[in-house]
């Protein structure tokens, strides 16, 4: 019995006191952290070394991903001035037919700290953050990578006591050549995906970016900005507060007839977006829809803006970390504002910044730094509970729907 996760194809693989080698080690299981879909990662101690790390295993079938960040994090890792960026990969090996990566062990994921506080984070927290994944994207542009799966469980703390508001990234399972983003099909989970994934049109690092303006925006209202529930709710609402997509970039897409049917006007033509009636009878019902409060909106500040405060100072700077979330949600990703100039962003560089929590120091370096778990997607995608939501049009109707 002590030897059956040697014959399963899914986890789980790791158990409390078992012992793995490799590459010389003895590492010891003290705790299983996650479980997932991909693997599972685990708090272990090497013996003879008195060191804690997360061991992370897959099975063989998700090779290519392994390797994949393998590759990538050994290229990062040797970056000298963007070491605090990215987690920290020290080994990787193969035992028992099954793939270990060993980790440096961190804290816990932006979306795990968010649901724990119960709490939206404050400003000065928000412009942290920012700050240390743009310079993170910012490294990645100049490598020509795109880390194409930004969100919540892929940023983590490195040690949210000592260093409440440093983080990494991690999870570089997917993560390309920007290049080579055209041969990919759909990425990103539907709450961070851009328009120009779902609509088949070109792409490149830009998507990073507008992964980062949704979780920045996750981070201040403890909700979605856009739905999840299906793309075609997704794609309205981005319309509705962010405006369509041009003509121009329509044509190119391989897509866009999912969402948009061809109006002749005259000798030209334009795109209208279906109804939801079109739009089913191509693609089939849609069995979950976006909470009907969506539709009481029509910009981004009904949002960061249903409750103001009567802090001038603060006000200003939600204005400006509004001002940033609206240029990395540009439509056009050609417009999009890049990660070197939005670090360059008043809201990153004003003066105005408020004191951090005082539950320890926070020690923001030239680069970011991340937490506990390297990246090991769940089962099921997980939707964020509404707690202590600032929109007010929804304290009556979204709350109550999806409380947990």
């Amino acid at each position: 019995p002590i030897r059956l996760w040697l014959h399963r194809t899914r986890g789980p693989w790791m158990y409390v006191s078992m012992v793995v080698t490799g590459n010389s080690k003895i590492y010891n299981v003290e705790e299983v952290l996650v479980s997932g879909t991909f693997g599972e990662v685990a708090r272990c101690c090497i013996e003879g070394q008195d060191k804690v790390v997360a061991l992370k295993v897959m099975s063989r079938q998700y090779e290519n991903k392994f390797l994949n960040e393998v590759q990538t994090l050994q290229l990062l890792n040797k970056l000298t001035n963007f070491k605090h960026s990215f987690i920290k990969l020290n080994d990787s090996f193969t035992y028992r037919g099954f793939l270990y990566q060993e980790f440096e062990l961190l804290d816990q994921t932006l979306f795990d700290y968010l649901k724990k506080r119960g709490d939206t984070l404050k400003v000065a927290e928000l412009r942290a953050i920012a700050q240390q994944i743009l310079v993170a994207l910012s490294a990645l542009k100049q490598l020509g990578i795109t880390h194409t799966d930004l969100k919540l469980d892929n940023i983590m703390l490195v040690n949210h006591e000592e260093q409440p508001i440093k983080v990494k990234l991690i999870d570089f399972g997917f993560a390309c050549e920007t290049e080579t983003l055209k041969e990919k099909g759909i990425l990103h989970n539907l709450a961070y995906r851009a328009p120009e994934i779902t609509l088949g049109l070109p792409r490149d690092e830009a998507i990073d970016t507008w992964s980062l303006g949704c979780l920045l925006s996750v981070l201040f209202l403890d909700c979605f900005v856009f739905p999840e529930e299906n793309e075609y709710d997704n794609l309205r609402i981005i319309m509705k507060l962010l405006g369509q997509p041009d003509k121009k970039q329509l044509d190119e897409g391989t897509l866009v007839s999912n969402y948009f049917r061809k109006v002749k006007n005259g000798s030209e033509c334009s795109w209208r977006f279906k109804t939801l009636k079109q739009y089913e009878k191509k693609k089939g019902a849609v069995s979950r829809r976006a909470h009907a409060t969506y539709d009481d909106l029509t910009t981004l500040d009904d949002l960061f803006f249903s409750q103001n405060t009567n802090n001038s100072t603060e006000n200003e700077d939600i204005e400006a970390f509004l001002d940033l979330v609206k240029k990395m949600l540009t439509v056009d990703p050609a417009n999009r504002i890049l990660p070197d100039d939005a670090l360059k962003h008043p809201f990153i560089t004003t003066e105005n910044v408020q004191p951090l929590p005082s539950d320890g120091e926070s020690e923001i370096s030239e680069c970011p730094g991340p937490s506990q778990v390297p990246g090991v997607q769940t089962d099921l995608d997980r939707s964020l509970p509404m707690r202590n939501c600032i929109w007010v049009i929804f304290h009556q109707t979204y709350l109550q729907t999806h409380l947990p």
